[in-house]
């Protein structure tokens, strides 16, 4: 969450930039994987995510 509201995501926009392009990656996908301790059953629906998304690209 601190990224998101101090910094407005720019360690994303770092990463893209400096590592992903330099090296020749022009899509890059960002899962957001922050208050996993939270027992309110978040947790499984943000693996659920990541899973059903490289489910996709593997069809």
């Amino acid at each position: 969450m601190y990224p998101l509201l101090l910094l407005n995501n720019s360690h994303k926009a770092v990463m893209k930039k400096a590592i992903f392009r330099f090296v020749g990656i022009k899509q890059v996908k960002f899962f957001e994987f922050g208050d996993m301790e939270n027992k309110k059953g978040t947790q499984q629906k943000k693996i659920d995510k990541v899973y059903r998304y490289f489910q996709r690209l593997s069809s």
